[in-house]
């Protein structure tokens, strides 16, 4: 096992462009409760999108499939940095947004508020299929988060 280094530290940090790194404080219950709201629905409807079952995403993704079902069934589930990196890859969205999203990161480049509140109420229930709102509410959303990153 290597050991990490002051160099490799400050290499890093230097590699997250602007990024706030945090360690050891806790985020606004109310902010986290948004994003967890925005992120389980983004998962649910990319999944949907791509007809993945519950079983299959994770498989793909090379999650748990705990994991998957805990993602899209509560809220207050925090998910690994390797889950949503694997997530992201997966719906290739970059990884930067989800990780905002998720929580795991701090967001610095949009309004968690504002950006998320309308995509996070807009799922119907139905679990087969998107409906034409929640398609075009999901493309929007992506497009937000996607722009807002980079």
């Amino acid at each position: 096992m290597s050991k990490l280094t002051k160099e490799w530290c400050l290499a890093m940090a230097h590699c997250e462009k602007g990024e706030y790194i945090n360690a050891g404080s806790f985020p606004d219950a109310n902010e986290l409760e948004q994003k967890n709201s925005a992120f389980m629905n983004l998962v649910a409807l990319m999944r949907k999108k791509l007809h993945l079952s519950i079983e299959k995403f994770a498989e793909k993704a090379d999650i748990d499939i705990i994991d998957a079902l805990q993602i899209e069934g509560n809220p207050s589930y925090s998910p690994s940095i390797r889950t949503v990196y694997n997530i992201s890859a997966l719906f290739k969205i970059p990884n930067k947004a989800l990780m905002q999203l998720s929580g795991i990161a701090k967001n610095r480049y949009y309004d968690t508020q504002y950006d998320t509140l309308p995509f996070a109420a807009c799922t119907s229930g139905n679990t087969d299929k998107l409906s034409r709102e929640e398609l075009v509410a999901l493309e929007q959303f992506v497009a937000i988060i996607a722009k807002k990153t980079m």
